[in-house]
């Protein structure tokens, strides 16, 4: 896809309509499923991820695929549009769906609906500069590198956010659990 990609932004920079349509098509519902899972109100996530859209629009002549993938650029366009809204307005709130992973296999009898309930109570504890990583890795699939690009910090900065942040998640699952068995 990096090579269509290149392609696609090189005739968006150059005014083609047909191809920048594509290229939100094709990324609009990643951002916005990014979007909504670190926002707690859905109608914000519309709003924040038609707000990365319009930044990138505007930015678009700038990009340099040299410097990062383009995928890589719009998800810290859409890291940045969250990290200054949760500054200004709330700063501790985020929903997600796709962390169960992180549970170890909760046990228990719990549905699937109360495992990702237990997962945003979880990671609603954690700091915005571990949240954004634990998710980009686990559910994006991003590597450190790419983290690092999009929260602007290096590699060694990710894994270290991504292993303090986890080690929370488990004390609390942990903690969770002992006070359950009571």
């Amino acid at each position: 896809m990096k090579g269509v990609e290149v392609k696609w932004i090189q005739l968006a920079k150059q005014g083609d309509e047909e191809v920048l349509t594509r290229v939100v098509d094709t990324y609009y519902q990643q951002i916005y499923q990014y979007i909504s899972r670190l926002m707690e109100d859905q109608m914000l996530a519309q709003d924040l991820t038609q707000e990365t859209f319009i930044k990138m629009l505007k930015a678009l002549p700038r990009y340099d695929p040299k410097r990062a993938k383009f995928s890589t650029w719009l998800y810290t366009i859409a890291t940045n549009l969250c990290r200054d809204y949760w500054r200004k307005k709330q700063p501790e709130m985020m929903e997600t769906d796709d962390l169960d992973i992180l549970t170890g296999g909760y046990p228990g009898e719990l549905k699937k609906w109360e495992v990702k309930h237990l997962v945003q109570d979880a990671l609603n504890i954690l700091p915005f500069r571990q949240r954004i990583p634990i998710y980009l890795a686990y559910v994006q699939g991003m590597s450190y590198e790419e983290i690092g690009e999009i929260c602007r910090c290096p590699v060694g900065t990710v894994r270290s956010r991504i292993h303090y942040g986890l080690k929370k998640l488990r004390q609390w699952f942990e903690k969770m659990e002992v006070s359950e068995k009571r």
